[in-house]
């Protein structure tokens, strides 16, 4: 379940990740350790973005994690506004050996459909109230959108400024 509310005074989008249901781990444990990744892209400018990220859910035993984490993310610059973005919320497990599998994703934005479309119209129509709706997390059919989800973490936890050593 997500909770999404548009803050056009402050050119930020809140995200609370309420839960999730009926998880299925990757790894051929009965654990699961879910992690819920959150992505707002310009869609003038798809490599402007912010990333965020809840907390790992260690070991749990449940397929339905309760996170209850909010989230705020600052509009790209280029954006201006949130019709201008997309929000790309995918879930990870983490196996045994440390590597990251995709759960699923749920993709918001003005090419999206059915509910999906209807909650961030309803953000964009009715900014500072919150709109919290169930969502199906599905597989990305294109290779190269599961791959540019995963890319977008590991950008995050890279410096933006390089500083050259000198020997």
């Amino acid at each position: 379940m997500v909770t999404l509310s548009y803050q056009p005074r402050d050119t930020m989008l809140v995200a609370t990740i309420n839960r999730c249901s009926s998880l299925l781990p990757v790894a051929r444990t009965n654990t699961i350790d879910p992690q819920v990744k959150l992505c707002l892209k310009s869609e003038a400018n798809p490599s402007e973005f912010t990333f965020k990220k809840t907390e790992r859910r260690k070991n749990t035993k449940t397929s339905n994690p309760a996170f209850n984490e909010t989230m705020k993310l600052p509009l790209p610059a280029q954006a201006r506004e949130l019709v201008n973005c997309s929000l790309d919320v995918s879930v990870w497990d983490k196996d045994t050996f440390g590597k990251e599998h995709l759960i699923g994703a749920v993709c918001f934005g003005i090419h999206s459909k059915g509910d999906k479309l209807k909650q961030w119209f309803n953000c964009v129509k009715k900014p500072q109230e919150a709109h919290e709706m169930w969502h199906s997390l599905t597989l990305p059919n294109d290779p190269e959108k599961i791959s540019s989800l995963a890319e977008a973490g590991r950008r995050s936890r890279t410096p933006r400024f390089h500083r050259k050593l000198h020997s």
